[in-house]
């Protein structure tokens, strides 16, 4: 029974990747020479409402997870980290949006689903330059990936709320 059980959780494990940390990620995209801050914001009961408006979306938590991202003491752009359940497991998702508040890129940081799940590089490129302008919905302002329909769904609902989020925290 011990042996069945082992081997369960080492078959789980498998599908379970962290892929790079938030602040490899953002050294990545805005190279070395950044200082990167990290916040974590508790949104009260009108904030919440408000990100919760603006996304269009349910949210999962009050708590979210910013980094802000300096160059020679200028701010250059935001992170927001995001926990979200794909299909029936989680991923953790870093989008990056420059200080003119519009995305430059998205990193899986975490994903728990199977690898085929996994949204492409390409697939993510369509949210380069995106705000909170844009309705940012699947099929209609953005591609789905085949097979993987609940995957882009996560990722588009995830952008709206951390677009939201940054919008809602950095009044602060």
């Amino acid at each position: 029974m011990k042996t069945i059980a082992l081997l369960f959780i080492m078959v789980l494990g498998l599908y379970s990747k962290v892929l790079i940390t938030p602040q490899n990620a953002l050294k990545e995209v805005y190279g070395n020479g950044i200082k990167i801050e990290k916040k974590t914001f508790l949104l009260n009961s009108k904030k919440y409402e408000l990100v919760k408006q603006l996304s269009k979306s349910k949210l999962n938590s009050k708590i979210y997870r910013v980094y802000n991202v300096y160059k020679a003491d200028k701010l250059l752009a935001y992170g927001v980290l995001l926990s979200m359940k794909v299909r029936s497991k989680k991923a953790v998702i870093l989008y990056m949006i420059d200080s003119d508040k519009s995305i430059n890129t998205i990193e899986v940081v975490s994903f728990n689903e199977p690898p085929e799940y996994l949204p492409s590089k390409s697939h993510l490129s369509q949210y380069k330059s995106k705000t909170t302008l844009n309705k940012l919905r699947v099929k209609r302002d953005i591609n789905t990936i085949s097979g993987a329909t609940m995957s882009a769904r996560s990722v588009a609902r995830g952008a709206r709320i951390a677009l939201a989020v940054l919008e809602v925290t950095s009044e602060v």
